[in-house]
């Protein structure tokens, strides 16, 4: 409120998209949640690293259409994905950089298509990412977020569906979220 007083209406917005980004992960149980919910988390989220970033970073959302946005998923499925990107692809790029989504029905699938422009992985780096994936054990620090939300996937959508990482140095990341293409029936 203060630096809405003081006419800095930059950072009351940033402020504002924080808090809301808080308050929906205060509130966030294990309830499905639309996925257009989850697409106005990441905006929320992306703006905020566009402010601290300036111009240094660029992004874009695309899904198919509309039904795709009333589409009932895991919540916090990309966000993490997205904070990934800028975190470890992003921030340490010379110069400008991007992180576009794509969301779209393919066949039997959802896919959720997290691709920056950033630094990129070498074949061992990626590796050891993948593995981590299916780790039970914790490795403090290491693509917990990750880890997390593939690990969820499988549990609640069957072994199916999870996260695909490709990577290649100097060219980005590409991380493919998989979810069934046709709404989960809960018993």
């Amino acid at each position: 409120m203060q630096a809405h007083c003081k006419g800095e209406k930059e950072i009351a917005h940033v402020t504002k998209l924080l808090a809301r980004i808080m308050r929906r992960n205060l509130e966030t149980g294990n309830e499905l949640v639309k996925l257009g919910a989850e697409i106005e988390l990441v905006n929320d989220y992306l703006d905020i690293e566009r402010f601290r970033y300036g111009d240094k970073i660029h992004y874009n959302i695309n899904y198919q259409d509309d039904d795709v946005a009333d589409y009932m998923v895991l919540p916090l499925l990309i966000q993490p994905v997205v904070e990934n990107a800028i975190v470890h692809g992003l921030e340490s790029k010379q110069g400008e950089g991007s992180v576009n989504i794509e969301i779209y029905k393919d066949g039997g699938l959802l896919k959720i298509i997290v691709q920056d422009d950033g630094v990129g992985m070498s074949e061992g780096e990626l590796n050891k990412v993948l593995s981590a994936l299916n780790e039970i054990d914790d490795m403090p620090g290491y693509r917990i977020g990750l880890r997390n939300v593939h690990q969820r996937i499988k549990l609640f959508y069957g072994e199916n569906y999870g996260l695909k990482i490709y990577s290649e140095v100097g060219k980005g990341t590409r991380v493919e979220i998989l979810l069934p293409g046709s709404e989960v029936v809960l018993c």
